[in-house]
């Protein structure tokens, strides 16, 4: 069982790896202008640097404190990477489920969002999961990711990381959490 566990394991990282690659050459480019790395629950965190003066250059509405790509997550600090890490790992388990998918797929909803008058970034489908699934992965993240029976000991199914079985909440309720 530990076997097929791995296996799936080395997959999921597999299907999202175009998309993490991706992330490891804006993280290359950070952490040459003197950001820092860590790593963080299976992902590559980069925070600092010259990242917040580079994302203070960008248009107002496609400013970020935090931004994921695969299993590599840019901040513009580490305590903003601490403060939105429950965010940004669903959007890594959203990676694992589309791979390189994700790029157009994501596109698409913000897409559709501005078509129908609404919001592009609150009203996406896959910042609407992000923010519904935030408090189960700071729940999860109390306990061992990788210890799946302490997860059920503790009454958590780690599936839910994931969005199975759990109620969706209204993203207007949340308010912009700047991505």
């Amino acid at each position: 069982m530990q076997t097929l566990s791995a296996a799936s394991h080395a997959l999921r990282y597999a299907w999202a790896a175009p998309c993490s690659m991706v992330g490891l050459l804006l993280a290359l480019a950070a952490l040459a202008s003197g950001a820092t790395a860590r790593s963080m629950h299976g992902t590559f965190e980069v925070a600092g640097g010259r990242i917040p003066l580079l994302v203070s250059r960008l248009p107002k509405i496609l400013r970020f404190s935090a931004i994921t790509f695969g299993h590599v997550i840019l901040g513009v600090s580490h305590a903003a990477l601490d403060f939105h890490r429950g965010h940004e790992h669903v959007h890594v388990r959203q990676y694992e489920r589309w791979g390189i998918l994700f790029f157009p797929l994501y596109c698409g909803s913000s897409l559709v969002q501005l078509v129908r008058g609404r919001n592009f970034y609150l009203d996406n489908r896959f910042e609407r999961e992000a923010h519904s699934l935030t408090w189960h992965f700071q729940a999860m993240s109390k306990i061992s990711l990788s210890d799946p029976v302490m997860a059920r000991k503790n009454g958590r199914n780690q599936r839910c990381v994931s969005g199975v079985a759990v109620k969706r909440s209204s993203s207007r309720q949340h308010g912009k959490s700047q991505e």
